[in-house]
């Protein structure tokens, strides 16, 4: 068992149709995840990341008061990040394939920074990316 740790970014608001299936697309998968609420949502953001935390105890949840910098959002909640590996994912995203995040972890050459995933934005009618 590898000792190193990765942990998950996000930064939500009004992210109600899309956050549950982001962050059961790959918690399973992750040593902690940090969920930053900016600025206050209209919708069931925050409720559905409360129930998710009673689900999850690896899930975190911060507030930051949106000042209309999303940088100063970004960096504010890798500042909560602790693991080994640090990923970011956007509140509508999915993680493909999750067990790879471990996988990779725990075969990473000592000399590797960082690691570059695929993003695919949108699937047409025919399913391709």
């Amino acid at each position: 068992m590898s000792s190193e740790t990765i942990s998950m970014g996000l930064i939500v608001r009004n992210a109600e149709a899309t956050i549950r299936s982001c962050i059961e697309s790959f918690i399973d998968e992750v040593d902690q995840c940090a969920v930053v609420l900016a600025g206050e949502s209209t919708d069931k953001t925050e409720e559905i990341l409360k129930e998710l935390q009673t689900q999850y105890k690896h899930l975190e949840l911060y507030k930051f008061g949106w000042c209309d910098d999303f940088a100063a959002a970004r960096n504010f909640c890798f500042s909560k990040l602790t693991g080994s590996f640090l990923c970011w994912v956007d509140a509508d995203d999915e993680v493909y394939q999750p067990e790879n995040l471990r996988k990779l972890v725990d075969n990473i050459a000592p000399e590797i920074g960082g690691i570059w995933f695929p993003y695919h934005y949108a699937i047409d009618e025919f399913g391709n990316v």
